[in-house]
């Protein structure tokens, strides 16, 4: 039982009020290499791009607010287009994955050359996991019209708040 005494000190366990920040995990991830240490997306399918964090609520009714953030790369030759997807997921013991967010990187011109595409993208969820399971989240990549895309080309990092509710 908690008690919180006549001097505002509380007894007994710990009083989190709704808002507050229960846990935090934090990771940067490396720029792509060339000797393959930042993973490629080449195909339609997602697949993994390296960044992955993963984190244990202490509590089912909290939520995770998800921060993703690199700089991306798509290369595309002889074509008037480039453009790649990424999206952010969460997997835990019990449930498929699930995508939090997706987003879409794209470039047109009006001529057929090389085309090259840097970008700086951001990924933010504030996830409702039911769960004291550990979840682990990832971003991943996959190509559109782009021959290849690097979700952390110049890097990245992510970010989780477990926050009471």
């Amino acid at each position: 039982m908690i008690t919180i005494n006549s001097d505002g000190t509380v007894t007994g366990g710990t009083l989190k009020s709704p808002g507050s920040i229960i846990q935090s995990v934090s990771l940067p991830f490396d720029a792509y290499t060339s000797d393959g240490s930042g993973l490629r997306a080449d195909s339609s399918t997602y697949t993994d791009s390296g960044m992955e964090i993963s984190i244990t609520p202490t509590v089912s009714t909290s939520k995770i607010l998800v921060i993703s953030t690199g700089c991306s790369f798509g290369y595309k030759t002889s074509d008037s287009q480039v453009d790649y997807f990424m999206r952010l997921t969460a997997d835990h013991s019990g449930i498929s994955t699930l995508e939090l967010r997706e987003i879409e990187v794209r470039h047109t011109v009006a001529t057929n050359t090389t085309q090259r595409l840097f970008d700086s993208w951001s990924m933010v969820s504030n996830h409702d996991h039911n769960t004291t399971n550990t979840i682990t989240y990832k971003v991943q990549h996959k190509t559109e019209t782009a021959t290849y895309a690097w979700a952390r080309y110049k890097g990245g990092d992510m970010h989780l708040l477990e926050i009471a509710t």
